[in-house]
């Protein structure tokens, strides 16, 4: 059984079919993977994401500029690292 509450511990995979089949459909703006880490993200962790090849980016939706930073890597996938809380 899988443990939904809020104080669940938290994972991720994310599958594809490899470089030679790659999903479709590809990753749109809307497309995001949020992470709510509660305070501003570090800037040297965003540093880190650009520096491994990602690109920081204005967001499709001006909340996530409001409230976080929007990295997209070099496949258009978009992770949000936002200030806010979950709860």
């Amino acid at each position: 059984m899988t443990d939904t509450s809020p104080h669940a511990p938290e994972g991720a995979q994310v599958i594809t079919r490899g470089p030679a089949a790659p999903p479709d459909p590809t990753p749109t703006a809307d497309d995001l993977f949020v992470v709510y880490l509660g305070e501003p993200p570090d800037a040297a962790l965003v540093g880190r994401l650009v520096a491994v090849g990602g690109s920081r980016v204005a967001s499709h939706d001006p909340y996530w500029d409001a409230y976080g930073v929007t990295v997209e890597d070099p496949d258009g996938n978009r992770l949000v690292l936002c200030a806010r809380s979950w709860t």
